[in-house]
Formats: structure tokens, sequence, C-alpha cells
């Protein structure tokens, strides 16, 4: 009887230590897949922003002003005998503004989780920004300390068909570039609502659907600096502005309960949704004007500082979330 005893609890023991050892593998690996969930938002993040900030013309203070001094009419080399040096230095200045984004954008770029078939393209448009950047501050040296009156020029021409040759690769590398950014987005954008609504987290997925529908207008409307669209291209802002005018009411239904439930403060998302009403309503009247061929200005500024203004005041409440 004891000896049965014995075995009972000797095979209790044996089940609990296989049991917890169960639950502490599953327990380490959630662990481990929300760790690696949250570096691969970062990541994105810094990419995201990158991509926000920048264009195909990442030296655009720079190629404004060499081509002005040292360009013709065909893009040749030309000749300037009296280079302004405040104005080189105004140029050095701006492209020196530059280094925190190249900084960060370097750094994400050997973090991990890899981003597969995606990292390489973004390292290869990054390189190619900072062998341009290289050559250009070559250029400004090489003017402001007046190294073309010892050589006659030999030195400026060399500069500029490394400059030129630099500047058209970087163009090609951001063509690609920008194809892979918008499938990055709209993956990363999928996934996370996926993940929220797995966590079944209403206030944040209204939220998050009426902010990518904004994003989505923002990046259509701002893709001409004139605001000058053919009919198409008005058709497809129309379309966007209607599913904005869906998510906003969709994002008014959403609960006090459901935003507490989500660890959200309600000052902060009751801010949001003001906000978004406004920039709903700017939205409307911008399609409005542009179906009637009329004059948009200022509205694409107040679009702009109002799609700030959300973004602001998302990032103050995810900052303070409960």
């Amino acid at each position: 009887m004891e000896d049965n005893k014995r075995k009972y609890k000797i095979f209790i023991l044996g089940f609990l230590i296989v049991l917890f050892s169960i639950g502490g593998y599953f327990l380490r690996n959630i662990l481990l897949e929300e760790d690696r969930t949250r570096r691969e938002i970062g990541k994105y993040n810094v990419y995201a922003e990158f991509y926000n900030n920048t264009s195909g013309d990442f030296l655009g203070d720079f190629a404004v002003y060499y081509k002005k001094n040292f360009m013709d009419n065909k893009g040749s080399f030309r000749i300037l005998e009296k280079v302004d040096l405040i104005e080189i230095n105004s140029v050095r200045q701006k492209i020196l503004l530059q280094d925190p984004q190249i900084e960060k954008i370097d750094a994400a770029l050997k973090e991990k989780p890899e981003f597969k078939n995606i990292d390489v393209y973004i390292r290869e448009y990054v390189d190619s920004i900072k062998e341009e950047r290289a050559i250009a501050l070559k250029i400004l040296d090489y003017y402001e300390k007046s190294f073309y009156n010892k050589d006659e020029y030999e030195g400026g021409m060399l500069l500029h068909a490394l400059y030129v040759n630099s500047s058209r690769t970087t163009k090609e590398k951001y063509s690609v570039y920008v194809g892979i950014m918008k499938n990055l987005i709209k993956n990363e954008k999928q996934k996370e609502i996926k993940r929220l609504e797995k966590k079944n987290r209403t206030a944040a997925i209204k939220m998050v659907l009426f902010i990518n529908d904004i994003e989505e207008f923002s990046r259509n409307l701002f893709l001409k600096g004139d605001f000058k669209f053919n009919r198409e291209e008005i058709t497809r802002l129309k379309e966007l502005y209607k599913n904005i005018e869906v998510k906003y009411e969709e994002l008014k239904k959403v609960t006090d309960m459901e935003v507490k439930k989500d660890r959200y403060l309600l000052e902060h998302y009751n801010k949001i949704r003001e906000y978004s009403g406004e920039i709903a309503l700017i939205t409307g009247n911008l399609v409005e004007r542009l179906e009637a061929g009329e004059e948009v200005f200022p509205l694409p500024y107040e679009f702009s500082v109002k799609y700030n203004d959300i973004i602001s005041e998302y990032n103050i409440m995810i900052g303070n979330k409960k």
C-alpha cells in the first residue's frame, strides 16, 4: 500500500514537472514572439518615418544650388569663376542637418528581426544617398578652398562626372525603394490590424483604420506640388474621401467603455476624434473644389496641420497609455 502511494506521488510529481515544463515552453515562446513583434514594429516605424521624410531628391537643396551654378542648359559642366562662400556654407549646413536621419536609418538597418527581401534594397538606397552626400561635400570643399585655381578646374570636372553618375544611381535606387516601402507599409498595417483584432481592441482598430485612410489620402494629395490633378486622380481622391467618411463614422461610435478597455485616456482619444472630424471636413472641401476646378489653397496646408495634430495627439496618448 505504501509502495503504491509512493509510486503515485512520484507519478504526480513527474506529471507536474512535465506540465510546468510545457507551460514554461509555451510561455517562453509567447514572450519571445511578443518581443520580436515589439522590435519589428520599432524597426518598421523608423523605416516609415524615413520614407515619409524623404523624396526622390534627398539632396534637393544641393541639387538646386549645383544646377544653378555649375551646370549649363544641357547638364554639362560649367565654370564658375566667382564663388559665394556664404551660399556654400548655407548649403553645407542643410546637408549636415540630415545626419541624424541617416544615422537613425543606418542603426535600424542593423537591428533584428530582418525584413527579408526588403532590408537589402533599403540599404542600397541609403548607401547611394551617403555616396552622393559625400561627393556633394567634396564639391563644396573644392570651391570653398579655391582648389580650382590650382588645377584649372580639372578636379571640378571630375567631381561633376562623379556627382552626375551618383545622382542618377540614387534616383534609380529610389524608384525600387518606393515600391518596396509601399508593400512593406501595406503588409505591416495588415499585420497590425490582425494583432489588434486578435486582442479584440475595438477602440485601437477604429482609430488605426481612420489614420491609415488619412495617410493614404495625404500621399495622393501631395503627389503634385501644384495640386493640379487629372480626372482620374480626382476620382481616386474622392474614393479615398468616401473611405474616410465611413471610418470617421465608425470612430465616432466607439464607446467610452471600449476606449478604457484598450487602456487609453479618454481625453486624448476624444481629442483625436475632434481633430478627425475637422480633417474629414477639410478633405471633403478639398475634393469638392477639385471636382469644380476651383483653387484649393489653403486647404492642403490646413489638412497637413490637422494631420500633424492627430499624429501628435496619438503619440501622446500611446505614451500615456495606462
